[in-house]
């Protein structure tokens, strides 16, 4: 596999929010659905809260939530 151009990368930044958190949430530790609902909470102070949907496809904007 062959990495990725700068430019191909360069289309995904900035992350939206949530992907953010939901990627430093996987950073440290596995967890799944309700564990990085939880975490990115935590995080955030409640100021971010994902919806179970957004978790399991956090690029294709299926939740009307951040």
């Amino acid at each position: 596999m062959s990495a990725p151009s700068p430019q191909s990368i360069d289309a995904l930044l900035p992350l939206q929010p949530a992907t953010f958190h939901i990627l430093v949430a996987l950073a440290d530790d596995d967890r799944h659905g309700y564990a990085i609902i939880q975490d990115v909470a935590a995080r955030t102070n409640g100021a971010i809260k994902l919806s179970p949907a957004r978790c399991i496809a956090p690029s294709s904007g299926c939740s009307n939530r951040v």
